[in-house]
């Protein structure tokens, strides 16, 4: 997983690459079992656009920041709300957290238009489901927002359909987090 740009496509490993090296003789890397997918469930509806071009449009609807689902999911459940309070924490010191083993949950619903002339002569509706099972995670906040992640193992699991039909169900191995995930600092807009 790289630590400078951690998407879910990235972590799960579904890349444009994949696209171009879908079918070849190299190896289909991941793309293989979804280009199956694509062919046997949308059949006729595939013939509006390129397997490889689909397999592009899916890495580029999984490039979600990991951080942004995980930073969403902990402010939503105020794990950080009580940091926030400037009497009992220095908003500009670092307070080190320590997360017990949890999962974070994310639905996205992309959807996909096929235009000819101006006009879209077909949608395709895509649900994608993400569970990151977390343990042992450091967070270093500051002003009750998350600077960085400092230690932790994380594994995933994402499956997509299309119109209904299941595209993929993939899942990874627990895996250690590289380093440190640094966080980005909001706009002055933002705070």
């Amino acid at each position: 997983m790289n630590e400078e740009r951690a998407t879910l496509a990235t972590f799960f490993g579904i890349t444009p690459a994949d696209a171009e090296t879908s079918g070849t003789s190299e190896g289909p890397g991941e793309a293989a079992p979804i280009e199956e997918s694509f062919e046997k469930s949308l059949g006729d509806k595939l013939a509006l656009v390129s397997t490889g071009a689909m397999l592009t449009a899916i890495s580029v609807l999984m490039d979600i920041p990991l951080q942004d689902i995980l930073v969403k999911a902990w402010n939503e459940g105020e794990l950080f709300k009580k940091y926030t309070d400037p009497k009992n924490f220095d908003p500009d010191k670092e307070v080190r957290v320590v997360l017990k083993t949890h999962e974070v949950k994310s639905t996205h619903a992309p959807r996909i238009d096929v235009e000819l002339n101006e006009r879209i002569i077909y949608s395709f509706d895509f649900e994608l489901k993400v569970t990151l099972s977390l343990e042992g995670v450091v967070l270093n906040l500051r002003g009750g927002r998350v600077v960085d992640v400092g230690s932790g193992a994380i594994k995933g699991n994402a499956s997509m359909t299309c119109q209904g039909l299941t595209l993929f169900d993939l899942e990874t191995e627990l895996m250690e987090l590289p380093g440190k995930l640094s966080f980005a600092e909001p706009d002055a807009g933002e705070q």
